[in-house]
Order: structure tokens, then sequence, then C-alpha cells
């Protein structure tokens, strides 16, 4: 992943120092997208720090892939509690109705907490927009 990075002109030692970017470009965030998966396999906690570079991204980004992830059985409450905090402030693509119902269809679990933030930020500027 790092060196597919460089490709496109972003030189990272490590995960940790993606996670410090202040804005994570739309061809940098396809590319984690791309390799998330593997990188939860090898490491949840490299796979965590990952997935909350992603609150960095300039543009906003196609969720699915961190939806489908958050509602896997494998991963904790923790886990999935970091995903949901990136879909609560990262740019994505409209989660609204999602969002509605997970937090308001859903039994309670613990990693949806992460997912409060987004209702106001989300859901609450799309009915204002509408």
């Amino acid at each position: 992943m790092l060196k597919e990075l460089e490709v496109i002109g972003y030189k990272y030692r490590d995960i940790n120092e993606m996670f410090k970017q202040k804005i994570i470009s739309s061809e940098a965030v396809a590319i984690i997208l791309k390799w998330l998966p593997s990188v939860y396999a090898d490491h949840l906690g490299a796979g965590d720090q990952l997935v909350r570079s992603l609150i960095a991204a300039g543009e906003p980004f196609d969720s699915t892939l961190l939806i489908d992830l958050i509602e896997r059985p494998e991963f904790n409450f923790s886990i999935k509690g970091g995903m949901a905090i990136v879909l609560s402030y990262a740019k994505t693509n409209d989660i609204s109705d999602w969002l509605r119902d997970q937090l308001l269809n859903k039994p309670y679990a613990l990693e949806r907490i992460g997912l409060i933030p987004g209702l106001e930020k989300k859901v609450a500027l799309k009915h204002r927009m509408s």
C-alpha cells in the first residue's frame, strides 16, 4: 500500500504518519480503501489507525466498504467504534438513511455510539437542504 501511495506522490514511512495528515487526496483514499481489509486482516491496530486516517479525506468518498466492515461479526465493538467515528466525521457519500436505520431501528450496540455525531452532521444537514 505504501508503495502505491508513493507512486502517486505520497511518501509515508508507516500508517501512523498517514494518520497525522490534515488532508488526504481522493486518489490516496482509494488506495487506502483498497488495502484496508488486508491491513485489518494482518493487524487490527494498524487497520484501526488506517481507517481513522480517512477522517482527513479531502473529498467525499464511497463508504460502502466501511459499512460492510462495520457490519461484520468478527470485529469487536472497539474496532467497529473506530469505523463508526470515521463514518460520522469523514466526508462520505450520503449515508443518512443508513445512519438513521442504524440508530433508530437496530438493537442497541455499543459501537453505534460513534454514529451519533453523524445524526446532526449528516442526517440533519440532508433535511435542511431539502
